[in-house]
């Protein structure tokens, strides 16, 4: 009986640790990855510029290429739907010219999948092959994940903003970053197995 009991608590332990073992190496993995990223070369042109709203700076970056010529078209997804470009230029500062024209807010998305379907649409429309996309750090893996999958054959160029004060010494560095990385494991998951829903949390969950 006693043998029987060691037998079971073993398998619980296996069954139990080794999933906990790799989600938190996966976290660790994730965290580090997501401490290392690198702005892209701010010299390099693609065809569209594809900024998606929601943290520090993120804007700014996109207007500071477009006025460079780094890519002739600018998308900005997720804007607040009375936004107005003339508010959204005066917040960035510059006096840089920006070519109005090429210039899109897209207010139909409300998260990261609506962010990549706007984009798919803009694209289509703007006969884009190649897009260099602009977001926080921490929320650059699923936003790759989801404009790639979205995005088929569309060559997408990650420029990862790092938000100020962003860093390891910092409580809302962990938090981000743990929540980021479960939201990433479920976006793979939907991905994966229902990869023609578009809802953060599959239907068939529900």
């Amino acid at each position: 009986m006693i043998r029987l009991l060691k037998i079971l608590l073993s398998i619980a332990a296996i069954t139990v640790g080794v999933p906990a073992l790799i989600w938190f190496c996966g976290l660790i993995v994730f965290t580090g990855s997501v401490s290392s990223m690198i702005k892209a070369d701010s010299k390099l042109k693609t065809d569209a510029i594809i900024v998606l709203t929601g943290g520090s700076n993120r804007v700014n970056r996109g207007f500071d290429l477009l006025s460079q010529n780094r890519a002739r078209h600018l998308l900005i997804s997720g804007v607040y739907k009375d936004a107005r470009l003339n508010e959204l230029v005066e917040l960035w500062g510059k006096k840089a010219p920006l070519p109005e024209c090429c210039i899109t807010l897209g207010k139909e998305a409300e998260n990261t999948i609506g962010n990549s379907l706007e984009a798919r649409k803009w694209v289509a429309e703007s006969e884009v092959k190649s897009i260099r996309l602009i977001t926080s750090n921490y929320h650059m893996p699923r936003a790759l994940l989801e404009f790639r999958h979205t995005l088929p054959g569309i060559e997408i160029i990650p420029d990862p903003v790092i938000p100020k004060g962003f860093n390891p010494r910092k409580e809302e560095f962990w938090k981000l970053n743990f929540l980021e990385y479960h939201k990433l494991l479920m976006s793979g998951f939907r991905v994966m197995f229902f990869p023609f829903d578009t809802s953060p949390v599959p239907k068939a969950l529900k």
